[in-house]
């Protein structure tokens, strides 16, 4: 599962190709359309748990519908926010994927706050329900970085060379994990570009 989208999208192309089906889900923050925008409100105080459990639901129904779906060899994968997903997936839900791949997730909501720009520093309020004074207990449960310890997915973590966003959790959330005990995790520091990551 993928909830990457956007541009040409060669890679999806080459994993089909290989015999790798991919399942993409929709994000409500570029996807304006109306099932979008209602699911966008569903996470309002619920973001971290509904679509973390809506990834886990989608690959368990697709693997019962279609037989040629082996859900011992599922994975997730996402960028940003949609690490985030897959971050709190594997700590969450840590027998349901095969294997993780957070592409600069967010591990420490803290952070988040903290470090987000201007035109989304309020955004938080919504999804979580409050701020981190008011219900500083949510922004804890939710964090990956807090919860790392039951991380069993064999996980990769990547970041970019040149991303400032988010605080730059990457290592933060690596460090915690191994420190408290989770062998499978690594990352990654390659030097990719993308030049909307700040």
């Amino acid at each position: 599962m993928d909830d990457d989208q956007g541009g040409c999208q060669l890679w999806r192309q080459r994993w089909l190709w290989a015999g790798i089906y991919v399942r993409s889900l929709t994000d409500p923050a570029v996807d304006f359309t109306k099932e979008s925008y209602s699911y966008r409100n569903r996470l309002a105080g619920t973001w971290g748990v509904v679509d973390v459990r809506d990834c886990v639901l989608a690959a368990s129904i697709l693997s019962k519908t279609h037989k040629l779906i082996d859900p011992a060899r599922t994975a997730i994968r996402g960028g940003s926010s949609g690490g985030f997903t897959v971050l709190a997936a594997a700590c969450a839900y840590p027998d349901a994927f095969a294997a993780a791949v957070s592409n600069y997730g967010i591990s420490d909501l803290f952070k988040l706050c903290e470090f987000t720009h201007k035109f989304e520093s309020h955004y938080m309020e919504k999804l979580l329900g409050g701020t981190p004074d008011q219900i500083p207990e949510v922004y804890k449960e939710r964090s990956p970085v807090f919860n790392a310890d039951k991380i069993r997915t064999p996980l990769l973590v990547r970041r970019f060379a040149n991303s400032r966003k988010n605080g730059d959790q990457t290592p933060t959330c690596i460090d915690s994990a191994r420190l408290l005990g989770c062998r499978r995790a690594s990352r990654t520091s390659r030097s990719y570009r993308k030049s909307h990551q700040g």
